[in-house]
């Protein structure tokens, strides 16, 4: 009797886990690469500040010229370019998810490599408990706070050049960046 009991608990787990990653995938969208989510970021629920840091960050720079210091080397909008997790770190209530940007020959893109030797804000913390972003931070650890002004991307990542930019580039930009701007009812 008792292996009957393991047997239909185990059955209705697995059919449970099913519906599961069936409804993720008709949630997420077209393209599911886009959302597959680090193991730490699926074992702390934290999917939609995942999303909202890479939402934040490509709004920053999206429009921008990466230049590298190579000039036989292709000059790409950091809107087409590849923004990957690099690790997330806990502090109390604050939650820092940090990514890292990569040209489209898979090579992490570092000041030192650029033109204009910029270190790019690319982590974002946020309390965890509202939910809400409390600051954006380079690699190094330099951090930006809100400065307030309609204009700021910071404040406002939806400004009109960014929206222009990905409407006129809509083909361009890379995939999982197009995924989040249609999840933020962004159209071409």
């Amino acid at each position: 009797m008792k292996y009957y009991l393991l047997i239909i608990a185990l059955t209705l787990f697995s059919c449970n886990l099913g519906q599961r990653n069936s409804k993720q995938e008709t949630k997420k969208g077209i393209n599911n690469k886009c959302f597959v989510y680090p193991s730490e970021v699926d074992s702390l629920h934290l999917q939609d500040l995942y999303d909202s840091a890479r939402w934040y960050i490509y709004a920053t720079y999206c429009d921008k010229l990466y230049q590298p210091k190579d000039n036989m080397l292709p000059k790409y909008y950091f809107g087409q370019l590849e923004l990957r997790f690099s690790d997330l770190v806990i502090k109390g209530d604050t939650v820092i998810i940090n990514y890292d940007f990569f040209d489209n020959n898979g090579n992490l893109i570092l000041p030192s490599i650029m033109k204009t030797f910029k270190q790019l804000v690319t982590g974002v913390g946020f309390n965890m408990k509202n939910r809400k972003k409390i600051f954006m931070e380079s690699s190094s650890g330099f951090s930006v706070v809100t400065v307030g002004g309609e204009d700021n991307r910071y404040e406002n990542p939806l400004q009109p050049k960014v929206l222009a930019y990905i409407k006129s580039n809509w083909d361009k930009l890379n995939d999982c960046f197009r995924e989040i701007a249609e999840l933020k009812g962004i159209k071409k």
